[in-house]
């Protein structure tokens, strides 16, 4: 109905859609996430997947490659974080909240991430 039909002729429509579980799919696929049966390519999001995570994790390798010890350790901290917060706020662009909201949430989760790391990081040293 939203789309100018109908109310009947909708109806009809999306007993139809519904009648076949493959094409209810590609139509909530297209609806909801924009995305068409043509656009969704497993190889595509693979690739994509594999290279975002490859840069991922070159960015608090970087440092460590130009400086050594507490320089190395305090500047891959920095860029890990403001990273994090680039991250979360080019996410907005896709959920409509606040840039700086979405920002300061992965901001948060990094430095989570970033702490359970280093005790783990000291627990196993402990152990060794």
């Amino acid at each position: 109905e939203t789309k100018g039909l109908a109310p009947e002729t909708a109806r009809e429509l999306a007993n139809a859609a519904m009648a076949d579980p493959r094409r209810m799919l590609a139509e909530q696929m297209q609806e909801e996430l924009g995305i068409s049966a043509e656009q969704a390519s497993p190889m595509r999001e693979a690739w994509l997947t594999g290279i975002a995570t490859a840069i991922g994790a070159f960015i608090p390798v970087f440092p460590f490659l130009v400086w050594q010890g507490t320089t190395a350790i305090v500047i891959s901290f920095a860029l890990s974080m403001a990273s994090h917060f680039l991250v979360g706020a080019m996410r907005s662009v896709f959920t409509g909240r606040s840039v700086f909201r979405s920002g300061l949430d992965m901001f948060v989760v990094g430095l989570g991430v970033a702490v359970v790391g280093y005790y783990v990081g000291e627990w196993i040293g402990k152990l060794l």
